[in-house]
């Protein structure tokens, strides 16, 4: 998997686990501490740290592969 596609995975499967969560991106930003713009470019773009998406799963109380690697559509 390129690295491209595999950063629209991870912004896909964030964007699924926000909705699952019923938070909006405004929400996530207030958890995580940073700005909603922040978040929307996550979705976007896919996360550059693996420590962000170990604060995110900590956060949400799901496991990073479950961010990475998630099957769910």
């Amino acid at each position: 998997m390129e690295q491209d596609d595999l950063a629209k995975k991870v912004g896909k499967n964030l964007k699924n686990l926000f909705i699952s969560k019923g938070k909006t991106y405004e929400d996530v930003a207030e958890i995580i501490g940073c700005d909603s713009r922040t978040v929307g470019r996550w979705v976007q773009n896919g996360v550059d740290k693996l420590s962000t998406i170990e604060c995110i799963a900590k956060n949400f109380d799901v496991k990073v592969e479950d961010i990475i690697f998630s099957n769910e559509e």
